[in-house]
């Protein structure tokens, strides 16, 4: 009986060890396979929120699942481009990099799940804040 005990726990221990992980990928999260809006919820200095309170004259970034992004106020959107540029989002160690024409902001991804992502810049980013970005909420309503 012991030999079938200690045969069995080799078994599962060779089966467990060898076992390859898969690391997660945000990528998915961040732009749906496609594309997807985000709406800037908190901007942070010193633990001062900058953004605005009312969600109408909040910014939003759009990720495409194509490496790009637009970052544009809410009151524009339709009627002007923002800005636009590339980004890097590295699952592994859970940085993200926007890459506008003459800025990088680069950002550590402290807080991810599909309700909110929460992010505080690196030491190399061109910029101080930290960020919360929320999925883009309804706006507008019928009266």
């Amino acid at each position: 009986m012991r030999g079938n005990v200690f045969l069995l726990l080799l078994l599962l221990a060779s089966c467990t060890s060898s076992a390859r992980m898969r690391p997660i990928s945000y990528d998915y999260l961040l732009n749906d396979g496609n594309s997807k809006v985000w709406m800037i919820n908190e901007m942070s200095i010193d633990k001062t929120n900058i953004a605005p309170r009312i969600d109408t004259q909040k910014e939003l970034l759009i990720f495409y699942s194509d490496g790009h992004f637009q970052y544009i106020p809410v009151q524009e959107l339709g009627h002007k481009k923002g800005s636009v540029g590339s980004y890097f989002l590295d699952s592994e160690e859970k940085t993200l990099k926007l890459y506008f024409k003459e800025d990088i902001w680069h950002f550590k991804l402290n807080q991810i799940t599909e309700e909110v992502i929460y992010m505080s810049p690196m030491p190399d980013s061109k910029v101080e804040f930290s960020m919360e970005i929320v999925p883009l909420k309804q706006l507008f309503f019928e009266d």
